[in-house]
């Protein structure tokens, strides 16, 4: 029997470095030692150590606590430690300041090459400008594409999210595109836009380290690596952006009708779009013109943000493939303009997430042929169960927010409505809830499963 760390950790246990250094884990008698499992076995070590909270910006992301805890444990011994800077250490990065990106590129570039190579899978990068806006206010605030090039081609071949947000003005050059292209496992993309100077910036880079340091160094290093670089702004230049806001943000999106199309194009393997941009006049001619876009499966979209002509084109563009949509800001006037999206992916759609009530009453009389799993946030009008949106779809799954059930109390009639309905999900639930009674009676009633979990992310939804 081998002897190993994997043996001696409970999960989710309270451990001290001091403590798992006791266990002899690095063996120097040439014993089998941790590091001789399988990678799977490794990594199912790593998850029992590191408790990861669903309730995130996205599944794959980690929060900062995370790589303080991989910091701590790469105290244990040098081979743990080169395994843990390869495999965690950098699995989620955040950069929203130009110094602390240029930082972090400068200290990989010295770092020797004999020594293991960081892997980051997820990849945040905010506060983008590029060469169409105004000159920065600050040179260490300002990410631009250059250096946004620079940091993906750090992790081109480990990089499974890629999260963007633009100010000022939002449009990556052909060069930068390409960069996106040469993403090998590129699967999720979201693009986000926030008009202003930052106030501050904020970069986890958990772990940056000097080549010559010791394991210990290293540790203090990635616990000081939340940097808070203070910006300026003042009510000049707040006046000034807003008062120009209009006929500059016009103008350049006459210049820049299709670099979102070209981005789809270049991102063959997609699967997650996420949008949050201002595409309120942007006109896509090449979609639909006989392109082949990438397989992506789920499409999320902030309506508020994007003209329904603009979501019409690209869902028709996307309809082959596409399976889940999630609408966020989505009001019933906003819904009865987007009744061309809903007809036309009424056929394909397996999933659909939407925040209230009101934004499913102008299609309660759709019914989509596939739809497994409904989302809604703040479900309160209970009447519309018996609506053909929910009476004449296949749904198996209903998920609303835990924190809504306080609304309104259900009949033991209440899902009858609902004949497949095989799972209630309460979404965003605190590990102590517990569904209002009249609820569990009505699911009994039914032979429905309830469920709590701590998230309201419609793929994940899919899969329960």
């Amino acid at each position: 029997m081998r002897k190993c760390l994997y043996k001696r950790v409970r999960p989710r246990e309270h451990f001290s470095v001091a403590r798992i250094r006791s266990q002899e884990t690095c063996d120097r008698s040439g014993m089998p030692t941790i590091l001789d499992l399988p990678q799977e076995l490794l990594e199912l070590v790593f998850s029992h150590l590191v408790n990861t909270p669903t309730l995130t910006r996205h599944p794959g992301y980690r929060p900062h606590s995370v790589a303080c805890i991989v910091g701590s444990l790469r105290l244990v011994c040098r081979a743990w430690a080169d395994w843990l800077y390869e495999h965690h250490l950098y699995h989620t990065l955040s950069f929203t300041s130009s110094t602390q990106s240029l930082a972090f590129i400068d200290y990989l570039a010295k770092r020797s090459r004999k020594l293991p190579r960081a892997k980051c899978q997820y990849l945040r990068v905010g506060s983008i400008t590029t060469g169409d806006g105004p000159a920065p206010l600050s040179p260490t605030t300002w990410i631009s594409a250059e250096t946004l090039e620079s940091l993906i081609d750090l992790f081109s071949d480990t990089i499974v999210t890629l999260d963007l947000t633009f100010v000022v003005f939002f449009t990556l050059p052909s060069q930068t595109i390409n960069a996106l292209g040469r993403i090998k496992q590129l699967h999720n993309l979201w693009l986000d836009f926030k008009r202003g100077w930052p106030r501050s910036t904020d970069a986890s880079i958990a772990g940056t380290q000097s080549e010559n340091s010791d394991v210990s160094s290293e540790l203090a290093l990635s616990q000081e690596s939340n940097v808070s670089i203070q910006g300026t702004r003042s009510e000049e230049l707040d006046a000034s952006m807003e008062g120009n806001r209009s006929e500059d943000l016009d103008a350049w999106i006459e210049e820049h009708p299709s670099w979102l199309n070209s981005l789809m194009m270049e991102a063959q393997g997609l699967k997650l779009l996420q949008l949050a941009l201002p595409l309120f006049q942007m006109s896509i001619p090449d979609l639909m013109a006989g392109a082949r876009y990438p397989a992506i499966t789920y499409l999320k979209v902030d309506v508020v943000r994007i003209r329904p002509n603009v979501l019409l084109s690209i869902a028709t563009a996307l309809k082959p493939s596409l399976k889940f949509l999630s609408l966020a800001n989505c009001v019933e006037h906003t819904v009865q303009l987007l009744l061309p999206v809903y007809e036309t992916l009424r056929e394909t759609l397996e999933g659909f997430s939407v925040s209230f009530t009101q934004s499913l009453t102008p299609i309660r009389n759709l019914s989509f042929s596939k739809l497994r799993v409904l989302a809604v946030y703040w479900l309160t009008d209970f009447g519309l169960l018996s609506q053909p949106l929910f009476s004449q779809s296949p749904i198996e799954i209903l998920a609303i927010a835990a924190s809504s059930t306080t609304l309104d109390p259900l009949t033991l009639d209440t899902f009858s409505k609902l004949p497949q309905l095989k799972k209630l999900v309460f979404m965003e639930a605190r590990p102590d809830y517990s569904p209002p009674t009249t609820w569990l009676k009505a699911c009994e009633a039914r032979h429905i499963k309830c469920i709590n979990v701590d998230h309201s992310e419609l793929s994940l939804l899919a899969k329960l």
